[in-house]
């Protein structure tokens, strides 16, 4: 292949992610940070757990885009309300484990899982409209 038809491809490649990403709406965007907890002798409830988390998370998703490079942070496109996504993953896990979930150009969010009060203190004062899950 030439470079020139090489180049012609890559630059339509382009405008189609560009056209594709003008189509999403913010207002439909969420992030969600987590972690769950699994002591080396307990593989098999981290596992699990993992899958399901994911399992929930792709039940709101529906097809939308979703970008999941990162060990525990996903971006991803919904229509669900954030309170469905947050009470869905919370069904999955235990109180050990924690996450944090935003709804993009929205000052919601929600945490879940317990964490040492000095944490609490700091995260609650970064974010100042985090709401306990």
């Amino acid at each position: 292949m030439s470079l020139l038809k090489e180049l012609e491809e890559m630059l339509a490649k382009k405008k189609n992610a560009a056209q594709e990403n003008k189509n999403i709406s913010q207002d439909r965007v969420f992030w969600v940070s987590y972690r769950i907890y699994g002591e080396e002798e307990d593989k098999v409830r981290y596992n699990d757990a993992y899958k399901d988390f994911h399992k929930e998370l792709d039940k709101h998703i529906n097809g939308g885009y979703k970008w999941s490079e990162t060990t525990s942070f996903v971006v991803f496109e919904s229509d669900s309300s954030i309170v469905a996504i947050k009470d869905d993953l919370k069904s999955v896990l235990t109180v050990d484990d924690h996450f944090m979930i935003r709804r993009m150009n929205h000052k919601r969010a929600y945490i879940f899982g317990n964490i040492s009060q000095q944490s609490h203190n700091m995260i609650f004062s970064l974010i100042k409209y985090l709401r306990p899950a």
